[in-house]
Order: structure tokens, then C-alpha cells, then sequence
């Protein structure tokens, strides 16, 4: 049988191993965990762990994940505050995707403790949205080695990548800024071109592995012509930091 909560458990680990990633952190997300407590040979189990140093300062994150059918209640959140305190030094978060009760919030806020709710698809793209800052190019960046397009709204752009194709899904790459530039005012609509980072590209492809996007790459030497890759074939090819 399917076991759903260690399913839910694998998935966080696996977007804030992303999210770490695009922000270029050498840093490991573990899964199910056993960390000591302030009392000598009390350990606690922990779904989703990760530590990092700034400085001389020791941070440590720990992450609880509940994959219920109805909002969590109170009683959960004040267990996972008893936990924090008894384990010490650390960070937490509590992700469900059945949201939370009242009273589970306004505890939650009192004590420092995050709240995440959501399935895959938007729980995904709440954190990404954390970090979003590392995945929009401004206009100083130069393509390496690709230019793309991305969304603008009453003269500003909205840091949205524009994405086309049949979907609609498919944030294209282009092979040249040319080449993107041609593109844009064929189709006559409102955007910016520009360059994607080898840093950038690592960001796109992350969102592509978890299901937020498809990715096409268009050629100067076929124009018109969307050619559809999966992400690990990208990051195979033209990823090289």
C-alpha cells in the first residue's frame, strides 16, 4: 500500500533541496531524521531537517509535514512547539495540505512558527515565490546561452516568464537575443527580452522538474520552430555550473 505521509515527507524534502539549489547553497535536505534533544539520550524524529552556518552561527530548520484530510487542529502545533524547544537552536515549519484551524494559526504566529499549506503544484510555487528574486534576469544579464522573454505590464515588468506553444505552458529559450527580439514583435505582444545565466537557467529548469512549466528551445537557423526538451536533458546539455 501507498504510504501518502512519506510520499508528502519526500516531496517537501525534494522542493526546498530545489529551492537551496537555485540559491546556489551547498546544503543537503534530509528526510526522516533522528536529532538529539537538550536531555542526553532523548532523540526526536524529525520528516524534513537541514542546518547551515552564517558566520559562527549555527542555524537549523526543521520541517513537519501532515498530509491530513481536515485542518489541523491546535493540539498539533502546540506538540511541534513542545518538540522545537526540547530539540533547541532551531527553526521550525509546519506544512499541511489541508490547511489550519483558527486557533493552530494565531499559536503558530505567537511562536515563531511557519505555516505552509498546499499540494504539489502550489505548494511549489509558494516557496519558489520565496526566492523568486534569483530567477529573474534584469537587463544587465547576458544570455549564457539563452535569451528569453519575460512578461510586462504597464511599462514594468511583472517577473513572470511569458510562456507560448500549444498549452501555453512553455517558457521558450531562444539561442540568440535576435532571435527572441524577432519573436516578441512578431507576435506583437507586450514583454522584455532577456538574458538567461547560467544561474537563471538552473532556476528554470528546477521550476520544469516540478511541474510548473514545460520547456522549448527555439533556433536562429529554424525559426518558427519549438523544439520540446525535458528538463534533464537541458540541464545535461547546457547546464555547466
Amino acid at each position: 500500500m501507498k504510504n501518502t505521509g512519506k510520499d508528502y515527507e519526500k516531496l517537501i524534502q525534494r522542493i526546498y533541496q530545489q529551492i537551496l539549489d537555485i540559491d546556489g547553497h551547498n546544503i543537503e535536505v534530509q528526510h526522516n531524521v533522528s536529532i538529539p534533544g537538550r536531555i542526553e539520550g532523548i532523540e526526536y524524529q524529525v520528516d524534513v531537517f537541514y542546518e547551515f552556518y552564517i558566520g559562527d552561527i549555527h542555524h537549523r530548520v526543521i520541517i513537519e509535514c501532515k498530509d491530513h484530510k481536515e485542518a489541523i487542529k491546535l493540539n498539533v502545533v502546540e506538540a511541534f512547539k513542545t518538540r522545537l524547544n526540547e530539540i533547541g537552536n532551531c527553526t521550525g515549519i509546519l506544512i499541511a495540505k489541508s490547511g489550519f484551524q483558527k486557533g493552530a494559526k494565531l499559536f503558530a504566529d505567537a511562536n515563531g512558527i511557519m505555516l505552509l499549506v498546499g499540494t504539489e503544484t502550489n505548494l511549489s510555487l509558494k516557496v519558489i515565490l520565496k526566492s523568486i528574486e534569483k530567477l529573474l534576469p534584469d537587463e544587465k544579464v547576458i544570455g549564457q546561452p539563452f535569451w528569453t522573454i519575460m512578461e510586462e505590464k504597464d511599462g514594468k515588468v511583472t517577473g513572470t516568464y511569458c510562456s507560448y506553444g500549444d498549452e501555453g505552458k512553455h517558457i521558450i529559450l531562444f539561442d540568440s537575443k535576435l532571435m527572441a527580439t524577432e519573436f516578441l514583435n512578431k507576435r506583437g505582444t507586450k514583454g522584455v527580452v532577456r538574458g538567461v545565466s547560467q544561474m537563471h537557467l538552473r532556476g528554470i529548469i528546477a521550476m520544469a522538474k516540478l511541474g510548473m512549466c514545460k520547456l522549448g528551445i527555439m533556433y536562429i537557423f529554424k525559426p518558427g520552430s519549438l523544439y520540446e526538451l525535458e528538463p534533464d536533458r537541458i540541464e545535461e546539455a547546457f547546464l555547466v555550473i
